[in-house]
């Protein structure tokens, strides 16, 4: 009996440990991935839209739609506040550039000091942008 409790003691304790271990180092988080579309428009400035990443090209419909449109680097900043931390934006470039696809011609980056500028906000808020 003495001998069966060595074994199941030398069995559970390393396991227990293993828990222990993950418990102590919390919640894995999972990264975030969003796409982020820019254009300049003559009246308001540089816009944004901010779309969950996939594996396919967006549709102008997605890109431009008005509920998911931000204009002025303000809103941009105001909205990457709220992002979780850990959250990655991939700056995009024109999904459709060097192809006849109707409305998608104005999508481009704004100049690299914008660029730059949001990225080190974003950095603040433990935001990745990357281009």
């Amino acid at each position: 009996m003495k001998i069966f409790h060595f074994v199941l003691c030398m069995t559970l304790f390393p396991a227990l440990g293993m828990c222990a271990k993950q418990s102590a180092a919390g919640p894995r988080s999972t990264t975030i991935t969003y796409e982020l579309y820019s254009w300049n428009k003559a009246s308001e400035g540089w816009c944004f839209s901010i779309l969950t990443m996939t594996d396919r090209a967006k549709s102008p419909e997605e890109i431009f739609a008005k509920q998911q449109t931000l204009c002025g680097v303000a809103s941009l900043k105001q909205r990457i506040s709220k992002m979780s931390r850990g959250t990655e934006l991939v700056w995009m470039r024109n999904p459709y550039e060097g192809t006849a696809i109707k409305g998608t011609e104005s999508v481009a980056w704004p100049p690299k000091e914008i660029m730059n500028e949001v990225k080190k906000f974003a950095g603040t808020r433990a935001v990745k942008v990357v281009w």
